[in-house]
């Protein structure tokens, strides 16, 4: 003891303190003088200092020494505390919380007339210790009555036969401890229920091809089916004839995905297995047409050919387009996506309407073509080409119109931005016919010839917005691949992803869109995480333009020219290099 001590009259105003782990696990399990025994054992350990003994303390509490040690013994058994000598008697308390995960010590000796019972069920079977101290651990565990305990070993052996193991017949009775079934009364009843039931669940069995009996977790499940799920007894058994392997798990995965879909109705069931069957198989035909390996179909059927299925394609058009992408070189799921996403995005789903859009992207990637050789470029067309070409078609140009600003831009060092400055000129002056450029060449050849300044100047605007681009463009690549090399970002972009196609079945097919929409909520929330983790932002990942009004082209859609153009050759305007462009401009409203 150290040299510091309490007074009397401090350890009478101050307080024990009691565990709530002891509150609340242990103090139900003990009587009254148990609980009065323990609490006056910690009042020692926290305020006696001097020697304090059994005798004391058993005529403090107003019992015989032998009880207050019994009690002491009994809380021992919880691992509460430990007895380190009898002579003299002394304690030593644990934690509450020290015995977390220990069993309880198990005295065998009240369950004698158990184990005389338990041994005369199975004569043939010599019962070891270790199986009857499995028995009390369960018994203690769940607290099921012994003659309760007795009555689940009976059905379980007229189920299966005395060699049954231990093992199974404890999981039969922590079932129904889990379902409540502890007492005698209460394991009768559900025995009861299972009599009344065998007879529709040996017909589900036979259903399936099956011959053995029902078995506790075949009972437990059919009450899943019927009372929770709410399927009538025929729908099951319709159900279940279509079930060859699996057994009663596959029955129960199968029913569950119909009580997902809403599927009650032998109908209903009939057309939503039979519409299952036929996209699976569609799924492994445009696998085949792609060149894919689907090592396990269902994952891919999910993920991408009911989402384009409800998104209104059919299947002859989805092979028909698996065969493109193998074309292509877009052999994958996922880039068969990007296309019928793109197609979405477009309108176009029919069959008629696909075969209508590809016909006119050829037209168009033959008519680039045309112009880029018209402009004296030997290159094929890529996909800017033909982002140039809808510009210009946008702007109101004919073909023609079009093929003549490509005569002009031959020999420029960057022709088809050439072509977009002369369209776009064309188009500020109002010209839009062969002989409205015919008429303002005429008044043109009156004004002093500036042409070769003009151009350069052009060249020089051209050049600087094209970098601008680029360097966007190779900033949202860069950090992208930033991001992507990041695992949790990937897999976030891939349930992200996922989940958008699973969202839109379930709105379109009819599902539960409330929690896939959660889903999507918190991938959303988790992927701004993963970016601050990452120093990026989600604006980052994409091009982020200087100007946001043309994009760092120097024209808007409509093909007026743009507050930043006009800056930059304010800014640039030494020599006035684009004087008379900006005059044509300058009554222009942007």
């Amino acid at each position: 003891m150290g040299f510091c001590s309490y007074s009397n009259e401090f350890s009478q105003s101050s307080y024990t303190n009691v565990e709530n782990q002891f509150i609340q696990k242990y103090m139900v399990l003990g009587e009254g003088d148990a609980v009065k025994v323990y609490l006056f054992g910690l009042y020692l350990c926290q305020n006696v200092q001097g020697d304090y003994s059994l005798a004391e303390a058993a005529r403090t509490l107003n019992l015989s020494e032998q009880v207050v040690a019994d009690y002491f013994r009994f809380w021992e058994d919880f691992d509460l505390l430990e007895i380190v000598s009898y002579e003299p008697f002394s304690v030593r308390y644990f934690p509450a919380d020290y015995s977390k995960g220990k069993p309880k010590r198990i005295r065998s000796e009240k369950y004698a007339d158990f184990n005389k019972a338990l041994q005369s069920l199975m004569p043939k079977k010599m019962i070891s210790a270790s199986e009857f101290m499995k028995y009390f651990s369960v018994m203690e565990e769940y607290g099921i009555k012994p003659e309760a305990m007795l009555l689940i070993v009976r059905y379980c052996i007229d189920l299966k036969g005395e060699n049954i193991s231990a093992n199974y017949i404890l999981q039969v009775a922590r079932n129904f401890a889990g379902e409540g079934a502890t007492t005698v009364e209460q394991v009768e009843n559900k025995l009861t229920d299972y009599v009344v039931r065998s007879d529709e669940l040996v017909a589900v069995l036979r259903a399936m091809g099956s011959s053995k009996a029902p078995e506790p977790e075949d009972h437990k499940l059919f009450k899943k089916w019927s009372e929770e799920f709410g399927f009538d007894k025929s729908a099951i058994l319709y159900t279940a004839g279509l079930i060859k392997r699996g057994g009663t798990a596959r029955l129960d995965e199968t029913l569950t995905e119909l009580y997902a879909n809403k599927k009650f109705g032998e109908a209903e069931i009939k057309e939503y297995l039979s519409g299952k069957a036929a996209v699976r198989n569609l799924t492994i035909s445009v696998a085949k047409e792609l060149g894919v390996y689907c090592a396990v179909v269902d994952t891919y059927t999910d993920n991408f050919v009911s989402g384009w299925l409800a998104a209104g394609f059919d299947g002859p058009s989805l092979l028909q387009l698996a065969k493109y992408c193998f074309r292509r070189e877009k052999k994958s799921f996922e880039k068969m996506d990007e296309l019928i996403q793109k197609l979405v995005s477009l309108g176009v789903v029919s069959a008629e309407s696909i075969a209508a859009y590809m016909e006119a992207e050829a037209r168009e990637r033959d008519f680039a073509g045309e112009v880029l050789r018209a402009a004296g470029v030997a290159r094929r067309v890529n996909n800017w080409d033909r982002d140039c070409l809808r510009n210009w078609r946008h702007w109101g140009f004919s073909d023609e119109m079009i093929l003549k600003a490509a005569a002009l831009a031959e020999g420029k060092a960057s022709p088809v931005p050439y072509i977009t400055s002369v369209l776009s000129s064309w188009k500020a002056k109002n010209i839009f016919s062969p002989d409205q450029i015919a008429a303002s060449d005429a008044v043109q050849t009156r004004r002093p010839e500036k042409d070769e300044k003009e151009e350069e100047a052009k060249r020089r605007v051209q050049s600087y917005y094209f970098n601008l681009r680029e360097k966007a463009q190779d900033r949202a690549d860069h950090y992208r691949k930033l991001a992507e090399a990041d695992r949790e970002f990937s897999q976030n972009e891939e349930l992200l992803r996922t989940t958008e196609i699973e969202l839109a079945k379930a709105e379109a097919l009819g599902g539960d869109v409330k929690t896939l929409s959660d889903q999507l909520r918190r991938c959303r929330e988790s992927r701004v995480s993963i970016l601050e983790r990452l120093h990026l932002r989600e604006e980052m990942l994409v091009p982020q333009y200087r100007c946001k009004k043309c994009n760092d082209t120097g024209f808007d859609r409509n093909g007026n020219v743009c507050d930043c153009y006009r800056k930059f050759v304010s800014e640039a305007s030494a020599d006035r290099r684009l004087e008379t462009i900006l005059d044509a401009y300058s009554d222009i409203d942007i």
